[in-house]
């Protein structure tokens, strides 16, 4: 009795293929959605830290103000869901009647 026998090994996709799927559909998507808040944050406590050593505060003393606050609220304002829930469909579907369609009509009524 003939017997199918697969590939002994398997070859290519493998690991690769789950995570470049788990890159593509997760993390880029996050990514492309908190790149821009992240960069203002980032961009914000720079000039808070700036404008701290320009008045004479000590880095450090600035640094331990300044970040921690600014992760905080970044880490709030982070959006880690995407999109607006299923769909709706756009078109009603009809319900066929038992009757193939044609009206019944009652000879009582």
């Amino acid at each position: 009795m003939p017997i199918f026998r697969g590939a002994r090994y398997q070859r290519g996709h493998g690991l690769d293929n789950i995570l470049g799927g788990l890159f593509r559909s997760i993390i880029l998507p996050f990514i492309k959605r908190n790149v821009p808040m992240l960069a203002g944050k980032a961009i914000k406590t720079g000039i808070n830290l700036a404008s701290d050593a320009s008045r004479g505060v000590p880095f450090k003393q600035s640094f331990k103000k300044h970040v921690p606050k600014a992760l905080k609220e970044t880490f709030e304002d982070v959006k880690f869901q995407s999109g607006s829930g299923a769909s709706k469909s756009k078109h009603r579907r009809r319900r066929r009647s038992r009757r193939g369609g044609q009206r019944y009509n009652d000879i009582f009524a």
